[in-house]
């Protein structure tokens, strides 16, 4: 358990350590997308996805450092802060989302194309 002495007042013990341990996660999680982001900037093509991810991923890291500030503080303004930058890692989160879900959408077309074209030239060659 946490130390009462290291207690903000205002703010609960288990809120405390929830932060922290949330802020954790949001740490390891902003460096995987940073990473993700940058192996797709390998490739032109992929440089449309990685960017925003790692852009995605440096809202993430500094939301979880502002989480990380505010439990040592528990000053409003970091709470605000981390909140405003979390906010933005899910918008570009979403737009992500909503750009792969429609190239997924496009490759099936286009696969279907393809295997539609095959099998109607396959009686062709009688």
């Amino acid at each position: 358990m946490t130390d009462p002495a290291t207690t903000k007042p205002g703010l609960p013990a288990a809120v405390q350590s929830q932060l922290r341990s949330m802020s954790g996660d949001m740490t390891f999680l902003s460096i995987f997308i940073i990473i993700v982001g940058a192996l797709y900037c390998i490739t032109i093509i992929g440089a449309a996805m990685g960017i925003p991810m790692i852009f995605a991923g440096i809202r993430l890291k500094n939301s979880a450092e502002a989480f990380a500030a505010y439990t040592v503080s528990s000053e409003s303004a970091s709470l605000r802060t981390a909140l405003e930058h979390l906010g933005k890692h899910f918008r570009i989160a979403k737009i992500l989302t909503l750009v792969s879900i429609g190239l997924m959408i496009l490759y099936f077309v286009i696969m279907i194309l393809i295997v539609g074209l095959a099998f109607s030239g396959v009686g062709s060659y009688e």
